[in-house]
């Protein structure tokens, strides 16, 4: 198999579609200026031959290999290469059939990429294999040879020569075989160690414990089939039952059909007698209509019905009357009592009005008094200034002379109106001492009196103690129901939303039953996500990505609680329980929190523990959840904190892309879950709302409650304080009109005259005293001549006081005038109020005197048309008579059509009873017959056995079995079943045999591991020889044929290999060279070009070893001159006659020896190529005849 054709489109400098055909079957090459795309046509056959190591095409990856990578326009690069296959001895497995072979590879921009084989699409590994098959491995390419490979084979080390001849003698493949298997070995010996460590420790510990179980497991055997052979009977007899009563109610369903069938006949007999009936009742009927159809009857109905008429609307228009009447008496009612509620508030108030008119006058005293005393001082002050006195008495500017005189005279008045007040003042203690005497006398009447007054003012002051600690307000009942149905609302709205959120996230409602009696619910505390709150919503992403999967675990007290709620709390789905007392969180160290901080900002990472709030109870389950997790506030601050060296944390942005130090990126879309624990606040928030307002409508209901009882128990004290009210001022009324009463309130009055004549008396010696001492201080002015700048300032001071004290009053007085007219004017506008109810109250009481009258007058009328009502009645009545006689007739018939009705319906009933009998009968054997299909398809023995079932003499005979004792026996078998099972392992039969059964395969296991590793060592022993004997053999022929290629490369000239230890060839080979008889101690002593002959010979030699169908040669002759070149060529034709050879070269003495000559050029940046056919003329002298077969062999198409 040869190349007959390449075509190139788009590869490299082959910007066009360029066909490079007619290859020569044995020397090919080709030349051109370096740069002109010769080496690209090498580059292209590996392309298609499938080669991975792109270095060798000079390239770093596939998209190099296009046109100018790609970016000229051109996307793609397409090679084809056609083989010749007509040697089928060469052919390649499967492709025998064809005499030619197109292969195709192409490569797109993007590293796309695809195989033909004649056209058709293939796989990468079906090319390499193709090409594999006529040893053309392109990724171990010894049919390649490069640039730099001999100055590489040159400066090889033996061992290195050596590795060349065992690749081409294919021991290589041993080696690496060999190496593989020495693993194996090493992997089956770990393995044998394995087998012997789990028959020691766990296989033979584990048989002997399983049979020192085995006779508990024995007796747990023998209770399990006593208790199978007794529950197959206990079923049997069930069966047994279900079968007789469906046998039991198909005979009773019959009977029942029977009897329901002779009712069915009966009430057709009833129903005829029943419309006989009617027939008769209809002729008797139509006989007494003929009789009521009588004028004279006819007559008095109608004037009945005239008269009933009359009188209806008499008694319509009398009942409004009394309505009206009745209105009017309510509204006259509730009229004086407004008119009596007023006058009490006129009175309240004219007392208070009097009260307040008596400060305003003693105000306006005091007002004019300040006044005058103002006037007095500053008059006292001018008379001081210009000489004179004031006279306290008479205000008048005098001399102190004529002040004496006034005084004295005074002085003379004063002490005989104290002689008339003393005078006055016996005369009352007489008439006082006598009014006593009296009042001792006549005691009886008044005490009695008084002692009535004292208990009714006892009484009324209780109740009205009581009614004053009620507090009772009259729209207290208003605001509070008003505030319930608020309450209500806002209930129902937080209960929807909670209801809502809840449907949203099921997996926030975690339902559970007690596991046991009087169980204590706050031991299970709730999820981790209900047992914070997040501070900032901003957060919330980050803090749920922090938790994780944490975030539903249930938190309950102690792994005992959480033991319980797995097994006996009947869970509707999967949970996580995380016990309080056996988690330990792992909270965050303070350094690593400031270092992180330090980093990036305090206010740009935070503990996921300081974002929430939380009971500080649950203290170690937020540091389990959310442990030394920081947040960020982005990812560049994330990635910082959590790669520093120094703190090395999970971190987590507020947007929940998480970092984690181990190399971990997380986050992206979260969908609607981002505000997921938002929503938990939410609803958290609403329950809390929900619970207040639950507790304040408890206290608004309790309100209500409790103001309805106050509202009740005050209504009751009103009516009796309103009661007592009444009592009290009768009884006050009956004591004022006593005699003694009168007496003592003339006693009262005489005192209180005394206490004035006293007081008038003291007031007036006092004034005379006063007189005197003014007398004696006028007197000694005179004679002492008193200082009068002294009297001055103390006139000053006087009027500075009098200023003041008028202010003061003159305040008062304008705020108590304000109060004085509000009042007043209140009590106006009531005494209008009472005069508009007043008038209202005599036009009521006018409507009700003539509404009494028209009362009056049409209950004359109503009495007249009763009169003339029973007069018609009576009439009627004889008529009557006759037509109730016929009623008795037609009542007589009903009574017995009822009667039939009733024995019909009777009947019907029966019917209905028989009709459900029978459903339920129905049910029940369907019921019976279901528990029948039951029993048998759960327990397939009882179809071949249930023949036997109650048979005696049988295991079935149930006569002589007694089911209780079964159950019984059953239920402690159970038991004893469920005691055993906890005691002994149930499987120890089991799991002993397949314990034995686990032995008995790792014995045979490891004895088949033995005999493989024996094997593979006997193998290596053997192949080891083998390869011994391949090398050497392989080593004469290379050497041999390294020695003729040389002779013929260098002519005179001889080469070999030798081994560097005589003893052993693995040890490495080296070259020797000899000129003549000559031997070269080393290559160091020849000519670069000898020496890379040297290396050229052993290359040839190895590819001569194993010849290949096609070799490609990259200026190999670089370092050789002319004649060394020439030589290379006549090897190849004498030497590798059956391949095919690609040669670049820029040398005459290489390509003059190849049969076609291809010439590259490089033209505006595309390469191009021409070919030459070169033909022998002469023994030792070559012509070459240049046909090109195109002007330019660049086919564009």
């Amino acid at each position: 198999m040869y190349i007959k054709e390449i075509t190139i489109d788009g590869f490299k400098s082959y910007a066009q579609q360029t066909v490079v055909n007619k290859f020569d079957a044995h020397f090919n090459a080709i030349t051109g200026l370096n740069g002109s795309g010769k080496s690209n046509i090498l580059d292209s056959i590996c392309f298609v031959l499938g080669i991975s190591n792109l270095t060798q095409v000079r390239a770093t990856h596939l998209q190099e290999l296009i046109y100018k990578g790609g970016n000229a326009g051109i996307t793609k690069a397409t090679v084809s290469i056609t083989f010749d296959n007509m040697d089928k001895n060469q052919s390649p497995l499967g492709y025998q059939e064809y005499e030619e072979i197109t292969i195709t590879r192409q490569i797109s921009v993007g590293n796309k990429h695809k195989y033909l084989i004649n056209g058709q699409n293939a796989t990468a590994q079906r090319v390499s294999d193709l090409f594999c098959s006529v040893k053309l491995n392109v990724n171990n390419p010894n049919f390649l040879i490069m640039q730099g490979k001999i100055t590489k084979v040159l400066n090889m080390k033996p061992v290195e020569v050596l590795s060349m001849i065992e690749e081409a003698a294919g021991t290589k493949t041993y080696d690496i075989k060999k190496a593989n298997s020495l693993k194996t070995i090493e992997h089956k010996n770990s393995k044998l160690n394995e087998i012997e460590r789990v028959i020691k420790e766990d296989i033979n510990p584990a048989i002997e414990r399983l049979k020192q179980e085995r006779s508990a497991y024995i007796e747990y055997q023998k209770c399990e089939r006593e208790y199978l052979h007794l529950h197959k009977v206990s079923l049997a007899f069930k069966f047994y039952q279900a079968d007789q009563a469906v046998q039991k109610s198909k005979s009773v369903n019959e009977g029942v059909e029977k009897e329901y069938q002779d009712l069915t006949e009966n009430i057709e007999q009833i129903e005829n007698k029943i419309e006989l009936l009617k027939k008769e009742i209809n002729v008797c009927v139509a006989n007494m209509e003929n009789s009521q159809n009588d004028e004279e009857m006819n007559k008095y109905e109608s004037e009945l019905k005239q008269n009933r008429m009359e009188l209806a609307k008499l008694t319509s228009e009398l009942n409004n009357i009394k309505s009206n009447l009745k209105t009017d008496t309510k509204r006259q009612d509730e009229i004086k009592k407004s008119i009596k509620d007023n006058e009490k508030s006129i009175d309240a108030k004219e007392t208070q009005f009097n009260e307040m008119k008596s400060n305003v006058e003693n105000l306006e005293k005091d007002l004019a008094l300040a006044e005058q005393n103002l006037k007095k001082a500053q008059k006292e002050y001018e008379a001081l200034c210009c000489g004179f006195v004031i006279d306290e008495d008479t205000s008048q500017v005098q001399t102190i002379q004529d002040q004496i005189l006034n005084t004295k005279n005074k002085i003379s008045e004063r002490q005989t109106s104290v002689k008339k007040a003393q005078i006055k003042l016996e005369n009352a203690l007489k008439e006082s001492e006598k009014l006593k005497n009296e009042l001792q006398a006549d005691t009886k009447n008044y005490e009695e009196a008084k002692k009535n007054f004292e208990s009714r003012k006892i009484e009324h002051d209780l109740l009205k103690t009581e009614l004053d600690s009620l507090n009772y307000q009259s729209n207290r009942w208003e605001e509070l129901n008003s505030r319930r149905n608020q309450l209500s609302n806002q209930i129902y709205n937080l209960n929807e939303k909670i209801q809502i959120i809840g449907a949203k996230y099921p997996q926030l409602n975690f339902d559970y039953k007690n596991p046991e009696p009087n169980f204590d619910r706050s031991k299970v505390k709730g999820l981790v996500c209900s047992l914070f709150k997040i501070k900032d919503t901003r957060f919330s992403t980050a803090i749920e990505t922090a938790a994780g999967g944490r975030l539903f675990n249930l938190v309950v007290d102690t792994d005992k609680t959480g033991k319980l709620i797995l097994q006996k709390g009947e869970l509707r789905r999967k949970v996580t329980i995380a016990p309080m007392n056996q988690i330990r969180g792992n909270p965050p160290s303070e350094r690593v929190v400031r270092t992180a901080k330090d980093l990036v900002g305090s206010d740009r990472v935070h503990t996921a523990l300081s974002l929430i709030e939380y009971d500080p109870v649950y203290q170690t389950v937020m540091e389990y959840v959310f442990g030394t997790k920081l947040i960020c506030f982005d990812l560049d601050s994330a990635k910082s904190v959590a790669f520093h060296p120094q703190i090395m944390t999970t971190t987590i942005t507020i947007d929940g892309d998480q970092f984690d130090p181990e190399g971990t990126l997380s986050g992206g879309a979260r969908g609607e879950r981002a505000n997921f624990l938002a929503r938990i606040n939410e609803l958290k928030q609403a329950k809390e709302e929900l619970s207040t307002r639950e507790k304040e409508m408890l206290g608004v209901n309790s309100d209500l409650k409790k103001e309805k009882e106050v509202s009740i128990q005050y209504t009751r004290l009103k009516n009796d304080y309103d009661l007592k009210a009444n009592q009290l001022n009768l009884a006050k009324l009956n004591l004022e009109q006593t005699t003694h009463h009168q007496k003592l309130e003339k006693l009262n009055n005489l005192n209180e005259e005394i206490k004035t004549q006293q007081e008038e008396s003291q007031s007036s010696n006092s004034e005379l005293e006063n007189l005197r001492t003014k007398l004696v201080d006028l007197e000694n002015k005179v004679k002492n001549n008193t200082d009068i700048e002294k009297e001055k300032e103390n006139g000053q001071k006087k009027i500075t006081e009098a200023k003041a004290n008028l202010e003061n009053k003159q305040m008062s007085s304008s705020q108590l005038q304000q109060d004085y007219k509000s009042i007043n004017m209140d009590i106006d506008v009531l005494r209008k109020e009472i005069h508009g109810y007043t008038e209202e109250l005599e036009k009521l009481e006018e409507n009700a005197k003539s509404l009494n009258e028209e009362i009056d007058c049409k209950t004359g009328q109503i009495d007249k048309l009763k009169e003339e009502e029973d007069k018609i009645i009576g009439k009627l009545n004889e008529r009557k008579e006759v037509i109730r006689e016929k009623n008795r007739e037609i009542d007589s018939k009903n009574k017995e059509c009822d009667r039939l009705e009733k024995e019909k319906n009777s009947i019907e009933l029966k019917i209905k009873e028989l009709a459900h009998k029978k459903a339920d009968l129905k049910d029940h054997l369907k019921s019976y017959e279901k528990t029948l299909d039951i029993l048998m398809r759960e327990n397939s023995w009882i179809e071949e056995e249930k023949k036997l079932f109650g048979q005696s003499n049988s295991i079935y005979d149930f006569s002589k079995q007694n089911i209780k004792e079964i159950d019984h026996r059953l239920h402690e078998l159970k038991n004893r079943k469920e005691k055993l099972s906890k005691q002994v392992d149930v499987r120890a039969m089991g799991m002993l045999a397949k314990k034995e059964e686990h032995y008995e395969e790792l014995t045979k296991r490891r004895q088949i591991v033995l005999k493989d590793r024996a094997t593979l060592e006997t193998t290596i022993e053997d192949l080891e020889k083998i390869k011994t004997q391949v090398l050497i053999k392989a080593f004469e022929s290379i050497n041999k044929d390294l020695g003729n290629i040389f002779k013929t490369l260098l002519p005179g000239a001889f080469a070999k290999l030798e081994w560097v230890n005589r003893n052993s060839l693995l040890d490495g080979v080296e070259f020797k060279v000899a000129f003549g008889d000559v031997w070269k101690e080393s290559l160091t002593e020849l000519s670069g070009g000898q020496r890379s002959l040297v290396a050229l010979s052993l290359i040839l030699s190895l590819l001569l070893y194993k010849p290949a169908p096609l070799y490609i040669l990259d200026e190999v002759d670089a370092a050789l001159d002319t004649s060394h070149t020439q030589n290379i060529g006549l090897m190849i034709k004498k030497y590798f006659k059956k391949s095919q050879f690609v040669i670049v070269s820029l040398k005459d003495g290489m390509f003059n020896n190849a049969n076609v000559l291809f010439r590259t050029k490089l033209i505006d940046g595309v390469s191009t190529i021409q070919r030459y056919e070169q033909k022998k003329k002469g023994t030792n002298e070559r012509e070459r005849d240049y046909t090109a077969l195109n002007d330019q062999t660049n086919l564009r198409r």
